[in-house]
């Protein structure tokens, strides 16, 4: 899990994903917004992606894990 420091809050959220460039490939969707401050993360992932919730559980603590 990521300190709370590093993560993003709901306000952040919706602001990057108005405001934010998109980048993209085969494997995920990036919504970044330049800052000066520290850098912020969130991994949100679709049951398209996985049907259980233990599954997306475990995708999003690989890439936390891989941010890290």
């Amino acid at each position: 899990m990521l300190p709370r420091s590093q993560r993003i809050s709901k306000e952040i959220f919706k602001e990057a994903s108005i405001k934010g460039v998109i980048t993209h490939s085969s494997f995920f969707i990036a919504k970044c917004m330049p800052t000066a401050q520290n850098s912020r993360f969130a991994v949100i992932v679709s049951k398209k992606i996985a049907d259980s919730a233990v599954s997306r559980n475990k995708i999003r603590r690989r890439i936390y894990s891989i941010i890290m």
